[in-house]
């Protein structure tokens, strides 16, 4: 974890070359390299699209915060991930992980390559939305996450095998560990260094959340949570698992919009499975987004919001924090994303309305019911907002 990933890749370039030689393992795996890392560009269908992807794009990220000081998620990392297991492997990404995870674990309904989903059911992802002036439900394109981004989200797999996956890293921990599961997964990953991958390795800035190697860790009444989720292109999943209580839960859905979320349905599991009924309503990534229902704002003084003011941008997406009558809002500026991949259908572009920001303290915003933490640097200074677990800088303001 601690080995320099030039150690594997010595050819490995980024926008800052003192980043690309000191980068680890570890750094990609808990999300703290620091570079810009939702870039969604496509490199082709070859085996050597995320071998082009880190060669030619990954350069062009900007860095966003110093090396390993924070939290923000990084998708481009997972790609680089994916890019050093082909090199340990000598074979290409998606080949790689049917050897080495998909086979040995029976995940026989988990899979990487277009043309073998096809051959069997699968789901299209939808999207509900006005579209030329009447409400509709359409399929939304396109369908396939491209090759270059598989890393960071490009496997097909079933509720059921995503519970198996699930046991495998519940069994790490269980006592006694259930033969049949660890007998199975013993050469895939020792039960040390799954354990590992749920140990906290950094608090996420302003979220009652910490990440693992790569878990999301909640802490929830005293009970150990963890957890992960991701959407590609109107698909969406979401895994909570409870060691102690031999718990998990796997939500996949095919549509982007609609009155159910996964976190209605992780509530109402919780609220019916005995012994976990008092976790409903607070488990889950979007749990730890919103601001607590009973939590009552803080007024800062004029000085403290001022620290606030200023605009925070990164490619793609741009915020704005300005003073108003005594208090601050948030403006969310569109941003044309250049040469990336974007869904067919998408909203139809409105004006942006202003958000009143709260605070719960210092530096913890709150917005339309969501947390918006701000993060400072060594000098103090406010440097950094946070956004969907992503730190966007400060480029402009007091």
């Amino acid at each position: 974890m601690d080995a320099p990933v030039r150690t594997y890749i010595p050819d490995l370039r980024l926008a800052d070359d003192s980043v690309a030689a000191e980068v680890t393992v570890g750094n990609l795996l808990d999300h703290t390299a620091g570079w810009f890392g939702d870039d969604v560009f496509d490199t082709g269908d070859g085996d050597d699209a995320i071998a082009r992807y880190v060669a030619d794009r990954l350069p062009t990220m900007p860095r966003l915060f110093p090396l390993g000081d924070f939290f923000s998620y990084n998708n481009s990392a997972f790609i680089l991930q994916g890019r050093l297991i082909e090199v340990a492997t000598g074979a290409p990404y998606n080949v790689a992980m049917e050897n080495l995870l998909f086979a040995p674990l029976g995940l026989t309904d988990s899979l990487l390559d277009r043309t073998a989903v096809r051959q069997r059911p699968y789901t299209d992802a939808h999207v509900a939305l006005p579209i030329n002036g009447r409400d509709v439900v359409a399929i939304q394109t396109p369908l396939w996450t491209p090759r270059s981004l598989v890393p960071a989200g490009g496997i097909w797999s079933t509720t059921r095998d995503v519970l198996r996956y699930a046991r495998f890293h519940l069994a790490a921990g269980a006592t006694p560990a259930p033969a049949g599961v660890v007998s199975r997964s013993a050469s895939v990953v020792s039960s040390e260094s799954l354990l590992q991958m749920r140990e906290p390795s950094m608090d996420i800035p302003g979220l009652p959340l910490s990440i693992g190697r790569s878990w999301f860790l909640q802490d929830v009444d005293g009970v150990n949570v963890f957890t992960h989720n991701g959407a590609t292109l109107g698909q969406g999943a979401e895994l909570v698992a409870i060691p102690e209580h031999d718990f998990a839960l796997v939500v996949l859905a095919n549509s982007s919009a609609g009155g159910l979320t996964a976190m209605d349905v992780i509530d109402a599991a919780l609220a019916s499975y005995p012994g976990l009924e008092a976790l409903s309503g607070k488990v889950g990534i979007l749990h730890a987004f919103l601001a607590p229902a009973d939590a009552q704002p803080v007024t800062l003084p004029p000085k403290k919001l001022a620290e606030y003011v200023g605009r925070y941008a990164a490619p793609g997406v741009s915020y704005s924090v300005a003073p108003r009558n005594g208090a601050l809002e948030l403006d969310t500026e569109p941003v044309e994303a250049i040469d990336t991949v974007q869904a067919a259908i998408q909203p139809m572009p409105t004006a942006p309305i202003p958000t009143p920001i709260d605070f719960l303290a210092e530096d913890e915003g709150v917005g339309g019911g969501l947390r918006f933490p701000f993060v400072r640097d060594d000098a103090g200074r406010v440097g950094w907002f946070s956004a969907g677990a992503r730190l966007l800088p400060r480029v402009a303001g007091s």
